[in-house]
């Protein structure tokens, strides 16, 4: 018996797994995290932080590493496509500086519109060959987890917290 379902979602059933695979990867996502913060929050280098940023920053690391690939693993078993997985980390990435840099509290309209434009931009994309999806994956996995450190880097050596 295999988990993925038989053929790729069509029509407003699209949608609908669009949205599936949002919350299941999210909530994978919260669970790998949960695990990860005692964790980070022990470790012999965070010890001696007192504000503690140390512990945040890895957990970042490990959320941002934990949603890139729980999307994809997502988008493998309903059958969304690496089209699809792609444009919500994109998506998500936007609108998390969106979320960042405004501070609004009615940002919650935004986690209902990503896996909406996350289907509607992959519509007639779903049976679409993969070249190397999994290799797409780990580069934009590491892209985004480089480009953190590089922002932590940069706020860690000129003392701006």
């Amino acid at each position: 018996m295999s988990l993925r379902i038989s053929r790729s979602p069509w029509g407003m059933a699209r949608v609908a797994y669009s949205y599936l695979g949002a919350i299941l990867a999210g909530l994978m996502t919260m669970m790998t995290l949960v695990v990860v913060w005692p964790i980070t929050a022990a470790l012999p280098v965070c010890k001696n932080d007192p504000g503690g940023y140390c512990s945040h920053i890895l957990t970042m690391y490990v959320g941002l590493g934990a949603i890139v690939g729980f999307l994809f693993l997502t988008a493998h078993l309903l059958r969304l496509g690496w089209q699809w997985a792609l444009w919500m980390i994109g998506l998500t990435l936007v609108v998390a500086q969106l979320i960042i840099d405004l501070s609004a509290p009615s940002w919650g309209w935004f986690l209902v519109v990503i896996p909406l434009l996350g289907a509607l931009a992959t519509y007639g994309l779903s049976d679409a060959p993969a070249p190397r999806p999994l290799a797409i994956g780990r580069l934009v996995g590491l892209g985004v987890i480089f480009t953190q450190f590089i922002v932590w880097l940069a706020i860690l050596l000129t003392g701006k917290n």
